[in-house]
């Protein structure tokens, strides 16, 4: 099977495979997440550049936090607020 007619079947097929198989999606978009800097950390990068400055927190500020997100949130040392006024500054 030559290369060509491989991307060919894969194009042709992936579609149906992702739907039907949770497990194989997963994977497939697992890939990309190890290889490349998440969201938070990208974020994270461009303001030390962009302000000569780290994070020293993460904060979640949102009134709609459920109980057991706010238990999460303090295991991954998360700070969360209902409001912005309650954010107390450093």
């Amino acid at each position: 099977m030559s290369v060509e007619l491989l991307k060919e079947t894969i194009k042709r097929e992936l579609p149906g495979l992702l739907r039907d198989d949770p497990a194989l999606r997963a994977y497939i978009l697992d890939l990309p997440r190890q290889e490349y800097a998440g969201r938070t950390e990208t974020r994270d990068r461009f303001y030390k550049q962009r302000h000569q400055r780290s994070a020293n927190r993460l904060i979640v500020i949102s009134p709609m936090i459920d109980a057991q997100a706010r238990k999460v949130a303090e295991r991954l040392g998360i700070e969360t607020y209902g409001d912005s006024t309650e954010v107390e500054m450093l």
